[in-house]
């Protein structure tokens, strides 16, 4: 009879020491688990929550012998999200108004059997790094002399990071589907709710101060799956939502978190600048990223994409919505634009946001003093163009509006704020089928085979072949294009094909 084996329990820095192990020593995985004297299986699961471990072990310094999995992760959620919310917002809570607050949100999600207990509360601020602490007041307003006060103090310590390695990041507003004849309709509107919400989407824009190094944009929308995604698994923006399609201090720690990481591996330390709304109130510490917050009510002159690269992406935006327009009327279609199509207007557009024009507002801001050798450029141009002068020929656009105003229409909406008690609730709660479908006068996005994209890539370069003046860059572009096309594994045919049916 085989001897039974003893149950090994693992901390979580022995679970690190594992992972690191697999990572580094080019070892069978059956060898490391015979080292560690676990089991494949148990090996097998350390790997596949690698992530969660790494970050526990960050959390706690590995000290935790195992990580609790809850009964009710939509509780645990629901009620994380609203404790950091009431912490942004500097409103005390205790253990008592937790509990009472987790039962709720139980009756919410039809959990009749859950009961906030002592000991949940305990596992649930030891899952999730719940601290009580003693809250302080509110920044009181500021004047003009906070902006130099700030200056003096910090410009010491941004400069001791080279200009590569400091960063900006802020949201804003953006009405994607706006046509030009709505703009006086919608210029102005804060979106707090009503009908226009769903028109609209925030999105997290950030350069280092030498616009060698811009963020992959975060596009934040109201539909957690909306329609257009369909099949899509290669985003060219990252994407999010919730039922206001706003900035919160849950969204903004994760992509802070998902950030570090990305720095992590690069090998960078890197300085974020960012403003002090409730939103970015993160607690938490990072390995690679040092946060330093701007003095409220000082963005308009210290935050550098305030002083105009991101006035210059939604004037870019504009444009290619412009173009599109443009080409429906050439091809004789009703003019629309969904969520996918949307990110890749606004990679486009972000992707032509010039490096100059990032550092000049980094110099306008008071932050750079590296740079000021680089003549101050003006932003792009804002007259629209041609066909800026169609769409008004086509639309009969009264005269008051112009491709200026269209640009503004969005300038003061809201990127941030509260979420309600059912908000929380729906963000954890299966997404019904109506509200998957946003854009629902949209079809299904398009299904191409490898043969059809390789078909479609030889046509494009018969046409830069015959296009006088074509940029040799381009064959470049098309060899990378192939590469990948041929890279893609073939789909297998299926021996019921050769059968007529």
């Amino acid at each position: 009879m085989s001897l039974k084996r003893k149950l090994v329990t693992l901390t979580i820095a022995e679970k690190v020491n594992i992972i690191s192990e697999v990572t580094k020593s080019g070892k069978q995985k059956n060898e490391i688990a015979k080292q560690f004297n676990i089991p494949p299986s148990t090996l097998s699961t350390i790997l596949k929550n690698k992530d969660d471990i790494l970050q526990k072990y960050e959390t706690n310094k590995g000290s935790m012998k195992r990580i609790k999995i809850c009964e009710y992760p939509d509780i645990e959620v629901s009620l994380l999200n609203w404790f950091i919310q009431c912490r942004d917002l500097n409103i005390p809570i205790n253990g008592p108004i937790l509990k009472e607050k987790a039962e709720f949100f139980a009756t919410k999600l039809g959990h009749k059997q859950f009961k906030a207990s002592q000991g949940w509360l305990s596992n649930w601020k030891i899952r999730n790094n719940a601290v009580f602490r003693k809250i302080c007041g509110e920044n009181a307003s500021v004047d003009q002399s906070i902006c130099s006060d700030w200056l003096v103090k910090y410009l010491p310590i941004i400069n001791q990071y080279s200009p590569d390695d400091v960063y900006n990041v802020d949201e804003t507003g953006l009405f994607y589907k706006c046509l030009p004849s709505q703009t006086f309709i919608l210029k102005g509107e804060n979106c707090a709710g009503g009908k226009n919400r769903k028109e609209r989407v925030t999105i997290l824009l950030g350069s280092n101060m030498t616009g060698t190094d811009k963020i992959k944009p975060l596009l934040i929308g109201k539909s957690a799956k909306p329609r257009c995604f369909k099949g899509i698994k290669t985003y060219p923006l990252d994407y999010e939502s919730n039922k206001k399609a706003w900035m919160t201090s849950a969204l903004f720690e994760k992509w802070l978190s998902n950030f570090d990481k990305k720095m992590s591996l690069k090998g960078k330390k890197i300085l974020l600048l960012i403003d002090n709304c409730t939103a970015h109130n993160t607690k938490k510490k990072f390995n690679s990223v040092k946060v330093e917050f701007l003095p409220p009510n000082t963005t308009s002159q210290l935050q550098p994409m305030d002083q105009g690269i991101i006035q210059n992406f939604k004037i870019l935006y504009r444009k290619e919505v412009i173009r599109k327009m443009v080409n429906d009327i050439d091809e004789g279609r009703s003019f629309s634009i969904n969520l996918l199509q949307t990110m890749r207007m606004c990679y486009k557009a972000w992707e032509n946001v010039e490096k100059n024009t990032i550092v000049n507002c980094f110099i306008k801001s008071g932050i750079s003093t590296k740079e000021k050798e680089i003549k101050y450029t003006h932003l792009e141009s804002d007259d629209g163009g041609s066909d800026w002068k169609l769409i008004v020929d086509h639309y009969k656009l009264e005269p008051e509006i112009t491709f200026h105003t269209f640009t503004e229409i969005d300038t003061n909406i809201h990127t941030t704020g509260v979420l309600s008690d059912q908000d929380i609730v729906d963000a954890v709660q299966p997404t019904p089928k109506s509200d998957s479908d946003e854009d629902e006068e949209d079809e299904y996005p398009l299904v191409v085979s490898t043969k059809e994209a390789k078909a479609s890539l030889d046509k494009l370069r018969v046409f830069i072949e015959k296009t006088e003046g074509a940029d040799e860059i381009l064959f470049k572009y098309l060899r990378d294009i192939e590469d990948f096309i041929l890279k893609q594994p073939k789909r297998q045919t299926l021996i019921s094909n050769y059968f007529s049916k």
